[in-house]
């Protein structure tokens, strides 16, 4: 992928943020394809979605969700629920597509407590 593909396609999801209160600005956009350029990974980070399998697909392990208020597509847990073990869904208040950017204070703290979750042998209800 070139970087003018690249830029173009950050830029028109970021534009689309923008309507919705994103707070990503050219620089970090700059520096995100630079990155993507400079490693040589844009084809593979866009690869996922052209090669994702269409309609349902298993996943075998437990999954956290985390719901942004400016994403564009809100999830629904009871779907969501269908398809997969969701042992973790978070609800910020703030952030949207690109949470790492806008919101990464509040990613890391819930991928941290995802994973602590998971660590921890929870109780039984029968147990004290």
């Amino acid at each position: 992928m070139s970087p003018q593909r690249q830029f173009r396609t950050l830029e028109t999801a970021v534009r689309f943020g923008r309507r919705t209160h994103s707070t990503i600005t050219l620089d970090q956009i700059l520096a995100d394809v630079s990155i993507y350029w400079f490693t040589a990974t844009a084809g593979s980070s866009a690869r996922i979605a052209n090669e994702s399998p269409r309609g349902k697909v298993t996943c075998p392990v437990q999954v956290g969700m985390v719901v942004l208020p400016y994403d564009i597509v809100r999830s629904i847990r009871p779907l969501a629920e269908q398809d997969y073990d969701i042992v973790r869904w978070a609800e910020f208040d703030r952030g949207g597509h690109f949470s790492g950017l806008e919101v990464p204070d509040l990613l890391a703290a819930d991928i941290r407590d995802f994973f602590h979750q998971l660590q921890v042998p929870q109780k039984a209800p029968n147990e004290t």
